[in-house]
C-alpha cells in the first residue's frame, strides 16, 4: 500500500480516532502538566532524526513549512498553551470531509489551506497529472483518484461539473497535496499521543541508573576464569544444558504474562520487525505501521514463545527416554528421527527469528520482500539477495557471515562453522559486534543456543540425518496448529488494549489483553494457546507410542509382545502449558479454574516438562543461605532483585564481577552466550546461562529476566546478599 493511499489515511483517521476516545482525557491531563521542554521533546521523538520545524516559517526542512506549519516547537511547546490540544480534537473527532472543508476554530480547511500556499508560496505537487483528477465526495474512496481519456474529457467533465464547482473534485496535482497534508498531520498526532503517555508514566516506569560502585567493576575482572577449551559433554550434560534452555523460555514467557515491561518490550521488537517493512523488488515498503497491526503482532509474539518452550520439552522428553539402556531398538529408531526432525524445527524457528530481525537492520539492503507471496501461514515472503552477496567478504565480513546463517540452505552443521568464524571475529575485533543492533544480538544467541545443542548431541549419540518422509510427527501437527493459529489471528482486535504498544504498562492493560487474546483463541480452538500447544505434545508422544506399537506387532507376529519402555499416557509431560504457580492444581479442576477467570491470563504460558510427573515448579531452588559479599557487590544485586518499578541499570562487565566475587566462574560460549559455572561450595550445583545484552547493558526488562533464572535456580532474592 502506498503512502498518501485512501486506505492508509482512513485508518490514519481510524486510529486517531480510537485513541482520543481511549486516551484523550489523560492526554489532555498530562500535557497541561508538562513544561516547554518536555513537550518539545514529545514532539521530538516522533521524528525523524528528532528534527521538526522550529517555527511555521522556517524552510530548513524545505516545504514541509507549506504544508503541516502547525507542527513546529515555537506553537506546539509553547507553556500553557492548547495549541495542540485543540488540534488534535479537531483531527479526532471530525470526519476527513469536515476537515477538508473546514480548519480548526474557523480556519481554512486541508482544500482552502492548500490551495492558499499554491497561490502564496508557490507549493506544487512533485509530478504533473494532466487529465488526472481527486475525487473528495466518498470517505470510503477518500482521495482516489481517476484519469479521464482525451476523447472523452469534454463529455466527463460536463458530468462532473457539478462537484468541482462545489470543489469535491479538484486536479489530481492539488488532491495529491491534500492528501500529503491531511496523512502527514494524522501521523503526526497518531504517534504524539504515545509520546505524551510515555510522559505521563514516565515517573512512574523510570529506569534510572544506579549509583556507581566505590570499587570500579574492573578491579574484580582478573579474579574471573575463563575456560577456552570446550570439553566433550556427557548425555547427562546434554540434556541439562536441554532442559535449562527450555526453562529459559518459559521464563521468558512467564515474564511477559507477569511483567508488562517485558511484554512491552517484546511486543515492540516484533512489530518494527515485520517483514513487510523490507522493499521490494520496487523498493516499496508496506505501510504495516497503523494500529490494525498491533493486535496481530501481539498474537504472534506470544505464540513464538509458547511454541519454543514446546518444542523444546518434546525435545526433552525424547532424550529423557533415549537415555535409558533398556529401550527397544525399534522404539529408540523411532524416537532418535522425531529428535532429529525436533531440532532441525526449532533451529528453523530461530533461524527465522534471526533472518527476521536481519533482514530489517544490518542486512536490509541484501533481501528483498516478494509482492503478494506469502507463506503456508501468511507472512509476507522475504528472499536473499544471494548473487551479489559474495561482493561482502573482506570488505564486510561480519555481515557476510551473518547473512550466510540467514540462508535457509545453510544446514545447522553448516551454521557451526559459520557462528564460529563470526564469534572468532567478534573476539578479534570487538568493535565489529557493536555495529549489530541489540535485536540482532538476541536473535544470534537463541540461534547459538540450538547450533550448540545440534553439535553436542551429534557428536554423544549416532543420529539419522533429517527426513521428510519419517519421523513426521512434531512437524505435520505444528504446521496444522500453525495454519489454524494464523486464521485467528488475522481476526484478533486487542486495540483497546495494546494501542500505543507503551500503554500495555499501565495498570490492567496487559492483564486485558492476555484475558481477551485467551477468550479469542478459545472461542474458536475450545481452549487457550498455551492448552492447544499442551494437547498438541501429548498427541505426538501418543502418536509415537502407537507407531512404536504397529512396528512391534508387524515384527513379532502375534508373540508376546515386550513391555514398553514407557507408556504413551501416563508418563505424557502433562504440565506442558500451564503456569508453575498453578500447576499444583487438580487437574479436575482445571476447566472449571478457567472458566471462572474468563480463560485467563494463565493459561498461555507454555510451562513444559521433562521429568516424569514432575514440574518445572520442582526445578526451584530452595531459598538460598545468606552471602555475605562487599558493599559493591551487594548493590549490583540489590539493583537486579529489588522489587520496585523504578529499576535501574546495571553494567554487565559488573555483573560478570558481582557473580565473580562470589565464586562464579564465566565460561564464553557461542556468540553472546555467556554459561556462569557456581563454585563446588554452593548448594546447588547447576551453571546458568545467560546472553550478554547489546552494548552491556542491562536494564529493564532483562534485569527481571536475570532476576527470575537466578532466583529460580540458586534461590536467590534481595535480602541473600548481605553486606560484610
Amino acid at each position: 500500500m502506498a503512502l498518501g493511499s485512501w486506505e492508509f489515511l482512513r485508518e490514519l483517521r481510524s486510529d486517531l480516532s480510537r485513541k482520543y476516545r481511549t486516551h484523550g482525557s489523560a492526554v489532555d491531563r498530562i500535557w497541561r502538566s508538562l513544561d516547554g521542554r518536555q513537550r518539545a521533546k514529545c514532539l521530538k521523538a516522533g521524528a525523524l532524526n528528532g528534527v521538526v520545524l522550529r517555527h511555521s516559517r522556517d524552510v530548513f526542512l524545505g516545504d514541509v513549512y507549506k504544508i503541516v506549519p502547525e507542527m513546529n516547537l515555537r506553537d506546539v511547546a509553547e507553556p500553557e498553551s492548547d495549541f495542540l490540544l485543540r488540534h488534535l480534537k479537531h483531527r479526532a473527532t471530525t470526519s476527513l470531509f469536515e476537515q477538508y472543508c473546514d480548519g480548526v476554530d474557523g480556519e481554512l480547511g486541508d482544500h482552502g489551506f492548500i490551495c492558499e500556499m499554491m497561490a502564496k508560496k508557490g507549493l506544487r505537487a512533485a509530478k504533473e497529472y494532466k487529465d488526472c483528477y481527486s475525487l473528495f465526495y466518498d470517505e470510503k474512496k477518500w482521495g482516489d483518484a481517476i484519469r479521464i481519456a482525451p476523447q472523452y474529457r469534454r463529455e466527463v467533465l460536463s458530468l462532473l461539473a457539478p462537484a468541482i464547482r462545489r470543489q469535491w473534485i479538484v486536479p489530481q496535482s492539488v488532491g495529491e497535496l491534500i492528501i500529503t497534508r491531511q496523512t502527514t498531520l494524522l501521523q503526526v498526532l497518531n504517534i504524539l499521543i504515545g509520546d505524551v503517555l510515555e510522559a505521563g508514566s514516565a515517573d512512574k516506569h523510570q529506569t534510572s541508573a544506579p549509583k556507581k560502585t566505590a570499587t570500579p567493576a574492573s578491579q574484580a575482572l582478573p579474579r574471573l576464569t575463563c575456560a577456552h577449551g570446550q570439553p566433550k559433554l556427557t548425555t547427562s550434560d546434554i540434556i541439562a544444558n536441554a532442559h535449562e534452555q527450555q526453562l529459559s523460555l518459559e521464563d521468558d514467557v512467564e515474564l511477559m504474562l507477569t511483567e508488562p515491561v517485558a511484554l512491552s518490550h517484546a511486543v515492540q521488537v516484533r512489530f518494527f520487525t515485520q517483514p513487510e517493512l523490507v522493499a521490494d523488488e520496487k523498493g516499496r515498503r508496506a505501510t504495516v505501521h497503523t494500529d490494525k497491526y498491533v493486535s496481530p503482532v501481539f498474537f504472534e509474539t506470544l505464540q513464538d514463545k509458547i511454541k519454543g518452550a514446546s518444542i523444546w520439552s518434546y525435545i526433552n522428553h525424547l532424550l529423557q527416554h533415549l537415555q535409558n539402556p533398556a529401550l527397544d531398538r525399534a522404539y529408540r529408531i523411532i524416537m532418535q528421527q522425531e529428535l532429529v526432525n525436533a531440532y532441525h524445527i526449532e533451529y528453523a524457528r530461530a533461524q527465522g527469528n534471526f533472518k527476521r530481525f536481519v533482514q530489517v537492520n544490518s542486512g536490509a539492503k541484501w533481501f528483498k520482500r516478494i509482492s503478494r507471496a506469502q507463506d503456508q501461514v501468511g507472512n509476507a515472503r522475504v528472499t536473499l539477495k544471494v548473487n551479489t552477496m559474495e561482493a561482502l567478504f573482506g570488505t564486510d565480513t561480519q555481515l557476510y557471515y551473518v547473512l550466510r546463517l540467514c540462508q535457509a540452505e545453510t544446514s545447522p552443521s553448516k551454521a557451526k562453522e559459520w557462528i564460529g568464524k563470526l564469534s572468532d571475529l567478534h573476539r578479534n575485533h570487538p568493535a565489529e559486534q557493536e555495529k549489530l543492533h541489540g535485536t540482532e544480538v538476541d536473535g544470534l544467541a537463541d540461534l547459538a543456543v540450538i547450533i550448540a545443542f545440534v553439535q553436542d548431541i551429534t557428536s554423544a549419540m549416532s543420529l539419522p540425518p533429517v527426513s521428510r518422509k519419517q519421523g513426521q510427527t512434531l512437524t505435520r501437527k505444528l504446521q496444522e496448529l500453525d495454519v489454524r493459529l494464523a486464521r485467528l489471528k488475522t481476526g484478533v482486535d486487542l486495540r483497546d488494549f495494546v494501542v500505543p504498544i507503551d500503554h500495555l504498562v499501565e495498570d490492567g492493560m496487559a492483564a486485558g489483553a492476555l484475558k481477551a487474546l485467551d477468550e479469542h483463541v478459545s472461542d474458536a480452538l475450545g481452549a487457550t494457546m498455551g492448552v492447544a500447544y499442551q494437547k498438541l505434545m501429548r498427541e505426538c508422544v501418543e502418536e509415537v507410542a502407537e507407531r512404536y506399537r504397529q512396528v512391534k506387532m508387524q515384527t513379532e507376529q502375534g508373540s508376546t509382545q515386550s513391555p514398553r519402555p514407557f507408556s504413551s499416557t501416563s508418563e505424557a509431560p502433562d504440565s506442558f502449558i500451564q503456569p508453575r504457580r498453578q500447576r499444583e492444581k487438580d487437574k479436575g479442576n482445571e476447566r472449571k479454574t478457567t472458566a471462572e477467570k474468563g480463560h485467563g491470563v494463565g493459561t498461555a504460558v507454555a510451562g513444559c516438562d521433562v521429568k516424569d510427573g514432575s514440574s518445572a515448579g520442582d526445578d526451584a531452588a530452595p531459598d538460598a543461605p545468606a552471602l555475605r559479599v562487599k558493599g559493591a557487590t551487594g548493590q549490583i544485586f540489590r539493583a537486579i532483585f529489588q522489587k520496585s518499578e523504578a529499576r535501574g541499570a546495571v553494567s554487565w562487565d559488573a555483573f560478570e564481577a558481582a557473580m565473580a566475587s562470589v565464586g562464579f566462574s564465566v565460561v564464553p560460549k557461542f556468540g553472546s552466550v555467556i554459561t556462569f559455572l557456581p563454585p563446588s561450595t554452593m548448594h546447588v550445583k547447576k551453571p546458568v546461562t545467560i546472553h550478554r545484552p547489546h552494548r552491556a547493558q542491562v536494564e529493564g526488562y532483562r534485569l527481571l529476566l536475570i532476576a527470575k533464572r537466578l532466583g529460580r535456580i540458586y534461590g536467590w532474592k534481595e535480602e541473600t546478599f548481605q553486606e560484610a
